[in-house]
């Protein structure tokens, strides 16, 4: 894979850049040496000189060997440069005009009074004429992460002097279809620069400028840097980090660190400070990192800091929520601390750190020349936030800050983006004709953004149902693209210029039911597969006649079906659709005797005496449930099942007895309870599966003591394997489950884990959304499906974080001791106070790694947000419980090495108010 590919890379880059910066120095003090020490002495100075030319020929192949910023990875876009242009800046970074990633907009150079702190910003690209313009990054490998950085420089460039303090220009920005946030332009002088760490949904990703009748959007710069995946911890496929400020503490120039120094290019400016109130530590020692460091700020970075000169304590740079937005979701920030000098004798350097006068955290001592930082885990709200670090009464040396990172989550709406398979389809389609229309950015959405002449539907994600391509100057073949759009209903591609024969694969695209070719120059005859389909009335073909002209046409001639007016053809759409919909609710009407069918062919069948036989006449009963009562048997080969039995009084029980026994026939996964038969005969029902010993996980969550509670590591894995099961359900099978809850997950002996009760499970094929009566069990019911009706596989994610609350606190969905207050209220309270220590189960008596606890409630959070489209997917959840129990384990497998233990003692550390930190060997 590519992204694993440049992670060697920009870590050979590191290790080369530092030795470039060694022979740096070396080159520097040999050079003072020459000139100011020798003097006039001959031989020294011919020794020097020999030096000099050896370490400046090592120096040589160490920057030859350093990797191109094109192999990195690296994509730099100077927008508005000449077509063409290529050249590489002060950095070595190869910049590339844009003609190739966008093709609409109009070049500009900004006006000579105006001077560009870079030579990107001395052009740009101004959008006057469509709302909605978006640059395409390509070759981008799906699922890596990715740090995309937007600059701006107006710099009077159209002659308008558009800018002014009291009224900015502001235009929007996105990337892929979710608003990263709006440019504010108020100075036509300064360089803006917006930076996002994203993990990239597609293989490609779209950044997009927007107009919201406030100034013409212009942009003057794009760059998009690969991370390595542990980098930004906080950033996931659902979520990206938006940059409010990055600073580096200490160095006494002005002047910002980026690429070769960082191997990422972010940008660390120079924090400008009172040197009265506050002075500069620098060390040329190295700086150690290991593997496991989750931000990597570079050494450059880590080897200046700021102290204070006479006070104790520190202050951190404030920063200020917005304040017209009252959904803002806060920010994250990192500090990095790194102690730069090396203390002797009884000196000592602690402190503690606090968080708008709430201490984060308790006598925190900064390691010598080893990076480390502590950083927010939960998002933090505040007006106005500011750290200050507070030395104690046992410490003689004050606080130091070496740089600091403060960002905002994003909220990615992944949901909401073209199926990748239409968006390769649709683009290839663009390319093999060379459409020159408004067609950048994600198809379908946002939908007051879709393209001219794509039809989509609104399913989540949505689909391209309709394309219409007439009078549009195609020329050449019919393309194979087409057939990429495989959910395409409606394609017309009339009064063009296409030639050659009409190909097969159009019969092949199994839901198109209108083709329009008509108008073109094509030849030969309509395949038999198209006039099949035609003939039974599946497929509308609309073709000129004497397209359908055999060779020899005196033997017989094909249906020719002839364009008619426009009106005409509209009308034979509509009656053909109205025809499919009756149709469709016919075979509805059909569809409870063929499923029934399919049961009987599938599963064995039991009649009710032998299931009295395999129970002993139903006297074991291990479970009771809306649909009836459970019983323990066991067959003629001694295997143990379960026997679930409809109860005579249940108005839906035949209806929810052939969903289950239909569900279960149909699937078929190593965390789903495996159907062994079932009974139809006469009034009895009954559904036959395999028997789990070990009950409920609901039964497990209330134990009674320490002893019989799962522990965490056990509860991680549990609920791993059910979310797996629930991701076959949605991604495998298109299904949703509808009545996921503790009770519905049982275990096996060695506490394997099965997904049960498929009763209420309905495909999304079917009309989910017009169902109206309520599913599922008080408790684990979807907000946003109480209000609307609107079920989905959200839904199911909704009710799945409810079972991850109940994990961790052991509590009941709906804490009747706690005046009847719901699970996810009480958490989201505790979590707002900071405390996470309150929200965890006591019976764990602290045997767990607070990292991972932490991820696994944020989790939980996310997957019970109010909105279903704010949820993430079951497959995110895996993912995401995947990283949980890594952490666990890795917690589990020992402490550090000795020789990091001195450095990484965090015995005295508090984790309140959602703050963790992180020395380089530890996994957070």
């Amino acid at each position: 894979m590519f992204h694993e590919n440049h992670t060697s890379s920009l870590s050979r880059h590191v290790y080369l850049s530092k030795r470039s910066d060694i022979y740096r120095k070396i080159l520097s003090n040999l050079f003072l040496l020459y000139n100011q020490k020798l003097k006039n002495r001959v031989l020294p100075k011919m020794i020097v000189l020999w030096c000099f030319v050896v370490i400046s020929a090592i120096w040589a192949a160490i920057i030859e060997g350093q990797p191109t910023t094109q192999a990195l990875g690296f994509i730099s876009i100077d927008c508005g440069a000449p077509s063409g242009t290529t050249y590489k800046d002060s950095t070595g970074i190869l910049y590339v005009s844009d003609d190739s990633y966008i093709d609409t907009g109009e070049n500009y150079k900004i006006d000579q009074k105006y001077t560009s702190p870079s030579n990107q910003a001395s052009t740009l690209r101004s959008f006057p004429n469509e709302t909605r313009n978006c640059y395409t990054l390509w070759n981008i490998t799906k699922g890596a992460k990715y740090l995309v950085r937007a600059t701006f420089l107006y710099g009077n460039y159209d002659g308008k002097q558009m800018v002014q303090s009291s009224t900015p220009l502001q235009f929007d920005l996105y990337i892929d279809v979710s608003l990263w946030r709006t440019v504010n332009i108020t100075d036509a002088s300064s360089e803006y620069a917006y930076e996002v760490v994203t993990v990239a949904s597609n293989n490609l990703i779209w950044v997009c400028l927007v107009d919201i009748k406030a100034g013409t959007p212009f942009i003057s710069a794009l760059e998009l840097r690969p991370l390595r995946d542990s980098l930004y911890p906080y950033a996931f496929p659902n979520q990206s980090n938006a940059i409010l400020f990055r600073l580096n503490y200490g160095p006494t120039e002005n002047s910002t660190i980026r690429f070769p120094d960082d191997p990422y290019d972010r940008l660390w400016p120079w924090y400008q400070y009172d040197n009265t109130i506050l002075r500069s530590l620098i060390t040329t020692m190295n700086i150690t990192r290991h593997d496991s460091d989750n931000f990597e700020a570079p050494y450059s970075v880590l080897q200046s800091a700021l102290t204070p000169v006479s006070s104790p304590n520190l202050t951190s740079v404030p920063y200020d929520a917005p304040s017209n937005n009252p959904n803002f979701p806060g920010y994250y920030a990192v500090l990095y601390m790194v102690e730069l000098q090396e203390l002797s004798g009884n000196q000592s350097r602690q402190y503690d750190v606090y968080r708008n006068n709430v201490k984060t955290f308790s006598a925190y001592k900064p390691p010598y020349c080893l990076s480390s930082y502590i950083y927010s885990t939960m998002p933090h709200y505040y007006s106005r936030t500011v750290y200050k670090l507070v030395q104690l009464s046992n410490s003689t040396l004050p606080p130091t800050l070496n740089g600091m990172e403060v960002y905002w989550p994003m909220n990615m709406k992944i949901n909401q983006l073209t199926t990748a398979s239409d968006v390769r389809g649709i683009i290839d389609v663009k390319i093999d004709y060379q459409i020159v229309r408004n067609w950048n950015g994600d198809p379908c959405s946002p939908t007051n953004f879709s393209w001219h002449g794509v039809g989509c539907n609104t399913d989540e994600p949505p689909q391209i149902t309709s394309l219409n391509l007439s009078y549009s100057g195609l020329s050449g073949i019919i393309s194979y693209s087409f057939a990429k759009l495989q959910s395409i209903t409606y394609l017309d591609l009339s009064h063009n210029n296409l030639s050659g024969d009409i190909p097969d694969f159009l019969g092949e695209m199994s839901k198109l039911q209108v083709l329009n070719l008509s108008g073109n120059h094509l030849n030969g005859h309509v395949p038999d597969i198209l006039m099949k389909k035609n003939n039974t009335g599946l497929l509308l073909i609309l073709v000129d006649s004497c397209t359908t002209c055999e060779a020899n046409s005196n033997k017989r001639s094909l249906v020719i079906i002839v364009i008619a007016a426009v009106v005409v053809a509209v009308v034979a759409v509509v009656v053909g659709l109205l025809l499919l919909q009756k149709l469709g609710r016919r075979r509805r009407r059909r569809g409870s005797g063929e499923q029934e069918m399919q049961i009987h062919s599938e599963v064995k069948k039991f009649n009710h005496e032998e299931l009295k036989d395999i129970t002993n006449n139903f006297s074991h009963t291990i479970g009771r449930g809306g649909f009836g009562t459970v019983y323990h048997g066991y067959l003629e080969n001694h295997t143990e099942i379960a026997v679930k039995v409809c109860s005579l009084e249940s108005s839906q029980a035949n209806k929810q007895f052939l969903a289950e026994v239909r569900s279960l026939s149909l699937v078929h996964h190593k965390n789903l309870v495996k159907l062994v038969g079932y009974c139809k005969d006469g009034a009895n029902l009954a559904v036959v599966y395999e028997y789990l010993p070990r009950g409920s996980l609901f039964e497990h969550l209330r134990g009674k003591d320490s002893s019989s509670a799962l522990n965490w590591r056990m509860r991680l894995n549990i609920v791993l394997e059910a979310a797996q099961a629930l991701d076959y359900l949605h991604t495998g099978c298109g299904m949703v489950h509808r009545d996921v809850k503790s009770s519905n997950i049982l275990l096996g002996q060695n506490y394997e884990t099965k997904v049960s009760d498929l009763g209420l499970a309905r495909m999304f094929s079917a009309d989910v959304n017009s169902i109206i009566t309520l599913s599922g069990t008080p408790g684990y019911i979807d907000p946003e499906y109480q209000l609307t009706f609107t079920l989905n596989e959200k839904s199911d994610v909704y009710s799945f974080g409810v079972i991850l609350m109940e994990v961790v606190t052991g509590e009941r969905p709906i804490l009747t001791a706690r005046e009847n207050i719901h699970i996810v209220k009480l958490v989201k309270q505790k979590l707002a106070q900071g405390s996470i220590e309150d929200v965890v189960d006591s019976r764990f008596e602290g045997e767990y790694d607070i990292n991972s606890v932490w991820k696994f409630v944020e989790l939980a959070v996310m997957c019970t947000r109010d909105e279903a489209a704010d949820r993430p997917t079951m497959a995110d959840v895996v993912v995401h419980l995947k990283e949980c129990l890594q952490i666990e384990e890795h917690c589990q497998k020992g402490k550090p090495e000795p020789s990091e233990k001195s450095d990484t003692n965090t015995s005295s550390i508090s984790t309140a108010h959602s703050v963790s930190v992180s020395f380089a060997p530890d996994s957070r």
